[in-house]
């Protein structure tokens, strides 16, 4: 791990540990609510800087990797609203599966079926601090930062040939990390209710060829309890 990532791990997860350790004697946020709320939502992918057309040239094959199909995951969440201004939150995001097609160019000169490139199974476990600014009439901006354990799969679908294996290196793997994550959104509260946006990016301990750190925009809905 790098001194970088190692200052920013330690500075999220003190961050967001600090906020849960003095959650019972934090002021309440309103009159309305309490400190506590939990709510779900929906993720979507956002995609990796490389998620512009990829080109690869080996043995005359000219490929490009692009991303093919992407599905919509799931968000589960708890937090504590401390103050009026910062929250603590954990939750777990699953994250709906992403395929990748390499496929041989027009101008390639040699043709090959296209190579079908899954990630599958991917989840995250997160810890964050969420700073808010009220704007009025009920909304407001937030930025949050954190850490998280996050895991992935990926598999490549047969048939895996010589040149499958020279184009995409191996057919199979996983990523089991820890990391940060950092982002913001606008959120929307109503009496005891509460929807948010948010964008949230990824920063990763571990790194392997077949896997770049992603990002995601998730749209969610929260309940405070009274």
């Amino acid at each position: 791990m790098n001194k970088s990532l190692v200052t920013s791990v330690v500075a999220a997860a003190g961050l967001a540990v600090s906020g849960f350790s003095f959650a019972a004697s934090a002021p309440m946020p309103a009159p309305h609510m309490s400190h506590w709320y939990a709510g779900i939502g929906i993720n979507y992918y956002a995609g990796f800087v490389e998620d512009a057309v990829e080109q690869t040239n080996i043995e005359n094959l000219i490929m490009n990797k692009e991303l093919d199909r992407s599905n919509v995951g799931g968000t589960i969440f708890v937090g504590n609203q401390l103050t009026k201004h910062f929250a603590a939150e954990g939750g777990f995001n699953y994250y709906g599966n992403r395929q990748y097609k390499y496929k041989a160019t027009s101008d390639s000169p040699r043709q090959i079926d296209p190579i079908k490139q899954e990630f599958e199974h991917a989840y995250s476990v997160y810890m964050d601090g969420i700073g808010r600014m009220p704007l009025g009439h009920g909304f407001s901006v937030f930025a949050k930062a954190g850490v998280n354990y996050f895991y992935s799969k990926m598999k490549v679908k047969p048939p895996i040939t010589r040149d499958v294996e020279r184009v995409v290196g191996k057919t199979s793997d996983k990523l089991s990390t820890i990391g940060i994550d950092y982002g913001g959104g606008l959120q929307y509260d109503y009496q005891q209710f509460g929807i948010r946006a948010a964008y949230t990016a990824y920063k990763f301990n571990k790194h392997s060829a077949n896997f770049t750190e992603p990002s995601y925009v998730n749209l969610d809905v929260m309940y405070h309890f009274s």
